[in-house]
């Protein structure tokens, strides 16, 4: 069932919705650092904060990010977050926020566009990506979590490997 939604740039007065939608990915928020990112987000040339409403109301989020790659000789686009409200699944809101980041991708000419996907939502994730038309690649991102000390703690992901500390 589609639902009639609008597309649009996120604004400062979504900061709450977006809290309760970044919350459904699992991630614990604090308002004000969400609110500081957000806007850090919408100055920086080459970023998006993409929000969809239906019936006037924000439904769903989708941050794109982009930086210059030497080994792609342009820019690599990545979807960093897509989330839609639990209610409003189902009903192609994700699709269209997926279909306006590819839109913007070729717009702006990156070579490649690839979605992060956290290991704890990837059951549900790659089918949906599958189906339209990414791949899975065969990569390890390796995380320096020192700094994740600063903030809240963040979800664990399944499957981390660390290195064992030989004694000296």
């Amino acid at each position: 069932m589609r639902t009639p939604i609008r597309i649009r740039e996120a604004a400062p007065d979504d900061v709450a919705d977006i809290v309760t939608l970044i919350a459904h990915l699992g991630y614990p928020v604090r308002e004000e650092a969400l609110q500081r990112t957000l806007e850090l987000l919408r100055q920086t040339p080459g970023h998006a904060v993409l929000v969809a409403e239906a019936y006037g109301a924000v439904c769903g989020l989708l941050v794109l990010s982009t930086h210059p790659s030497l080994t792609l000789q342009g820019g690599l686009g990545v979807v960093q977050e897509l989330v839609v409200r639990p209610t409003q699944r189902r009903r192609e809101i994700g699709e269209s926020l997926l279909q306006y980041a590819k839109g913007l991708a070729v717009e702006r000419g990156f070579a490649r566009l690839e979605c992060s996907v956290p290991t704890t939502h990837q059951p549900t994730a790659e089918h949906f990506l599958l189906e339209r038309g990414f791949e899975i690649v065969e990569a390890t991102t390796y995380r320096w979590s020192v700094l994740e000390g600063r903030h809240l703690r963040l979800p664990a992901p399944i499957g981390v490997r660390r290195a064992r500390r030989v004694p000296a």
